[in-house]
């Protein structure tokens, strides 16, 4: 979003609470099993672009129904009040709506003249209205949509209406900017028989029964920013469970006579709120809901009301990933939106890599792990049909590229930066943005301002290109020019077709006669050679490739790779003995000559000790880290990293473990 398109919205929202007094501010997603994912030829397509953009004339601000639900038909009738400010000078207004029969509109007392094609509704302003002015237009309209809301049978043959506007079927339900960039405020006055409920977004103000008419009217209202798709209306003879979390209100809407399975397969709800929100900040809404509705096909993260099908509640907690999945939204994806469709991963990468973290938080990181690896095996057997592309601006939406790849993507950004800045990242990108749109570039940048250096090597190959690294690698035994060592050479050749060379940090496990230790390779080139110091009398018995499934890559051990000699090497850093016990010997080796610096810091990138610091011709540099001779206070054990800098920059670095 521009900064004047954003102080303008700032503007009119505030413009809005004063006039109103308020205190304001779809997809088939994989579970424990690893559902699978759409293609081309499911019933979903890819988002449609609105008729307003680009998003520079004007924004919505608000939008308040007063609606009613024609039950047992699907048909609606309503009058929707719209709130919007001007971002130039203009004198129509135009809206998305499909289909529907627009009865009249107007503003203030006077009515305005219009014209729907089917598509898209013009209104014609009185005259020219100038920047910066807060308009509020009433739109009567009445009709059955013919996308977006549906009537169902349940598995009790009871009848569910409920609506799915992803990606861009709000336009079929009423008029709006159905763009996820342009998010408003929201407000309904829903009517429906007296049996049914309504499930809707944000506060429930109010439920009563109007006796004479035999009618029940629900008042829902949501106070912070939501996009079109995420607004929620599902209507059944729903039974209401109640849940709470210290002051958080959670509302179960669900079948009576599957009311007990409900409340075990939902029950960890708010366990997992409390989890959610120590790795993402606090809970960003007012309230939690969950309906239960046939045909949405899985899950779909409405803002504060979830909509899960219903065979997803089974008694036996089958679905529980997706519940968790559909709940991290509410941090990635709703209370965070976004500023283009071109960005959804940042939704359902986030929401994916949700349901790795929960199950390392429920069964460990080997089970983390474990589902780790499907998402990869799904990814690299789903390309094959799907087609390979970039995961920013899919060709497919609801594909394996973004609901495999994307989460192995995050995985692999966290090996990158660590756990500490990752999750310290994870958790201030959360607040920096809430109630606010992103792109790709405000996520990158973040994770710079907490990484320290630069991650567009990261950034430009895995999420802007398309494919993953595929190696060839050979390994050989040779003398070495330092003391009581041998040089192991690891040699790696990228082998991948249709795909960009990638730059990545590789972690290996060698394993000698007696003694076994890690180490971090930095590929960047078709062809690399890395040096590592072994003691002179071990041999390599085993060399294992990312031993601890870090990355979306595949390798193959070959015999040899031709043409290869350690002149490939340009920058290389090694550290020997690590693990260590109390010294370490650290080893750099530069190209070309500049200022370094050689420093050891700890989890949080807070400098331990400055090893050397000055320029440095080409060769070979080795320097010494005692840690007893650090500060009065020893070290605690544990795992601390030698960075190398260049003109201030990060440039190399690696993992040292300090044994007790």
């Amino acid at each position: 979003m521009e900064t004047m398109q954003y102080y303008k919205k700032s503007f009119y929202i505030l413009l809005l609470i004063f006039a109103t007094g308020w205190a304001a501010g779809n997809a088939i997603h994989p579970h424990k099993e690893i559902m699978p994912v759409n293609n081309k030829e499911t019933m979903f397509t890819n988002p449609t672009e609105s008729c307003v953009e680009p998003l520079t004339l004007y924004d919505i601000i608000k939008y308040d129904f007063n609606i009613e639900f024609l039950i047992p038909s699907e048909e609606i009738q309503a009058e929707l009040k719209i709130s919007l400010g001007t971002l130039a000078e203009l004198d129509t207004i135009k809206l998305d709506l499909v289909d529907m029969v627009v009865d009249s509109i107007k503003m203030e007392d006077s009515d305005l003249s219009f014209l729907h094609t089917g598509e898209v509704l013009y209104i014609f302003l009185p005259g020219s209205i100038p920047e910066l002015t807060y308009l509020e237009l009433s739109v009567w309209y009445h009709g059955t949509p013919s996308d977006g809301y549906n009537r169902y049978r349940n598995m009790y043959m009871d009848y569910v209406f409920t609506t799915l506007f992803w990606a861009s079927t709000a336009r079929y339900f009423f008029p709006c900017v159905d763009h996820p960039g342009d998010r408003a405020l929201y407000e309904a006055i829903a009517t429906v028989p007296s049996d049914y409920t309504v499930a809707s977004n944000g506060k429930l103000i109010s439920d009563s029964i109007d006796v004479e008419i035999d009618k029940r009217i629900f008042h829902w209202q949501e106070n912070h920013p939501i996009c079109t798709y995420n607004i929620c209306f599902s209507i059944s003879q729903y039974h209401l469970l109640v849940d709470t979390l210290d002051t958080l209100p959670i509302y179960y809407y669900v079948f009576p006579d599957n009311a007990a399975n409900a409340l075990y397969d939902l029950g960890r709800t708010p366990e997992l709120i409390e989890f959610f929100s120590s790795l993402f900040g606090p809970y960003p809404f007012d309230k939690y809901g969950i309906n239960i509705a046939p045909g949405v096909g899985g899950g779909m993260e409405h803002q504060t009301m979830v909509s899960l099908d219903q065979y997803l509640i089974d008694g036996h907690r089958t679905y529980e990933y997706l519940f968790g999945h559909e709940l991290s939204h509410q941090w990635f994806g709703d209370a965070i939106g976004l500023e283009d469709w071109r960005d959804f991963w940042l939704n359902e990468g986030f929401a994916v890599y949700s349901e790795v973290l929960m199950e390392e938080y429920f069964n460990g990181w080997d089970d983390a792990l474990t589902y780790i690896q499907r998402l990869r095996w799904d990814y690299r057997d789903g390309e094959v049909s799907e087609g390979r592309f970039p995961i920013y601006d899919p060709e497919v939406y609801l594909g394996v590229t973004i609901y495999r790849k994307a989460p192995c993507v995050m995985h692999m950004l966290r090996f990158v930066m660590g756990d500490s800045c990752f999750f310290t990242t994870l958790k201030e990108y959360a607040i920096r943005f809430k109630y606010h749109t992103v792109t790709t570039p405000d996520f990158q940048e973040i994770c710079e301002e907490f990484y320290g250096s630069e991650l567009a090597w990261f950034f430009d190959k895995w999420i802007y290109d398309k494919g993953f690294p595929e190696f060839d690698y050979t390994f050989r035994v040779q003398p070495s020019a330092i003391p009581e060592t041998n040089h192991l050479l690891i040699i790696t050749a990228q082998v991948q077709y249709d795909a960009p060379l990638f730059t990545l940090p590789i972690e290996i496990l060698i394993e000698l006669t007696d003694s076994i230790f890690y180490d971090t390779l930095w590929i960047e080139d078709s062809v690399d050679t890395n040096i590592i110091p072994i003691p002179f009398d071990q041999e390599v018995t085993n060399l294992e490739i990312d031993p601890n499934s870090w990355l979306l890559i595949s390798s193959r051990f070959v015999s040899a790779i031709d043409d290869v000699s350690p002149l490939n090497c340009h920058y290389q850093l090694f550290i020997f003995p690590n693990p260590f016990n109390s010294a370490t010997s650290i080893i750099f080796y530069n190209q070309k000559p500049d200022r370094y610096s050689v420093e050891i810091n700890n989890l949080i990138g807070q400098r331990i000790t400055n090893l050397f610091d000055g320029f440095l011709m080409p060769g070979e540099h080795r320097f010494t880290w005692d840690f007893s001779y650090n500060n009065r206070t020893p070290l605690p054990p544990g795992q601390y990293y030698c960075t190398v800098r260049r003109g201030g920059e990060i440039f190399l670095k690696k993992k040292l473990i300090l044994l007790k």
